[in-house]
């Protein structure tokens, strides 16, 4: 009963704050104020490759006088050149551009959340990164062999999140009154089913990351639904050759995590209150005697799950 007690508390502590965050006026949250931060960097060496972005500010007539001196450009430098630090430069520089209107979606869900003086204020941006090209994960390298070039790519192996990146595209991808989508750009997203295939030193092997739910209309381009339907059969027997019931603990397990990650997303990490995904998430939180608790290790949870060896 004290755990219990205890569980309840934290749960309704970070409700409490999360209540809190939503709530509280912001100019920049976290990554766009870690950029600000890392102004201090003046005095580092540059790496080997530096961009410069200047964002030049529309001034408003109703926000400054026609006489004022115009403004210095605020710096900002955003140290590394990956997918992240690029992201957060094209949303920085947008905003200061004044091409962002943010609003002009009901679902609009930036990243970075300014108010009105920061949107006009000029900036000029330096990104930094180590290595000789930008892009991080987003990258591939060719190796020269006696057989001919290969390409192998840095990353990601798992892409998370892809409405994440399509925001990126339509909040700074042409103006406020012409919308530009990925699509625009010419890149599209197609999912890899099977997600991936588990091999093990003995030989055996295990594909995994099927589409959930037996309704589920997701399609790939190269998988008829048919040859999906039975691969994903035969997974779960393999799980249930591991492990007694293998097969319904592991869709047990994707259950909470998909609680978790509906109600940590908008909750904790973009910080705009959903009251709604608390519901599943209390209840897989304590299912079970909270086997699934997110604030345990996730070796914990794993163990309180799966007795087998090769599904951990």
């Amino acid at each position: 009963q004290v755990l219990q007690c205890w569980m309840m508390m934290m749960t309704m502590t970070m409700l409490l704050a999360s209540s809190v965050k939503a709530f509280a006026p912001t100019h920049l949250n976290r990554p766009a104020a870690a950029a600000a931060a890392a102004a201090a960097a003046n005095a580092w060496p540059p790496p080997s490759t530096t961009i410069h972005l200047q964002a030049a500010s529309a001034i408003d007539d109703n926000h400054a006088d026609k006489t004022d001196p115009p403004k210095e450009p605020t710096r900002v430098v955003i140290v590394g050149g990956g997918v992240g630090g690029l992201a957060l430069a094209s949303r920085l520089a947008t905003l200061a551009s004044g091409r962002h209107s943010p609003g002009n979606r009901d679902d609009d869900d930036d990243a970075v959340d300014v108010n009105d003086d920061a949107k006009i204020s000029p900036l000029r941006i330096t990104l930094l990164e180590q290595n000789d090209d930008i892009g991080g994960r987003c990258g591939s390298t060719r190796i020269e062999t006696e057989y001919g070039t290969f390409r192998h790519e840095r990353g990601p192996s798992l892409w998370l999140l892809p409405q994440v990146y399509r925001d990126v595209f339509e909040n700074c991808g042409g103006s406020s009154n012409n919308k530009k989508t990925m699509a625009d750009y010419g890149l599209t997203i197609q999912p890899c089913l099977p997600a991936y295939q588990a091999i093990f030193d003995d030989g055996d092997r295990i594909e995994v990351g099927f589409p959930q739910g037996t309704g589920s209309t997701t399609s790939s381009p190269t998988i008829e639904q048919d040859d999906l339907a039975q691969r994903r059969q035969a997974s779960y027997a393999k799980m249930n050759e591991w492990q007694s019931n293998g097969a319904d603990q592991w869709q047990a397990y994707l259950q909470a995590c998909q609680a978790f990650l509906d109600c940590g997303f908008p909750n904790f990490i973009q910080e705009k209150l959903d009251l709604a995904s608390f519901p599943a998430f209390l209840r897989e939180s304590f299912r079970d005697r909270a086997k699934a608790w997110p604030l345990k290790p996730h070796s914990e949870v794993l163990d309180a799950f799966f007795t087998s060896t090769k599904l951990r």
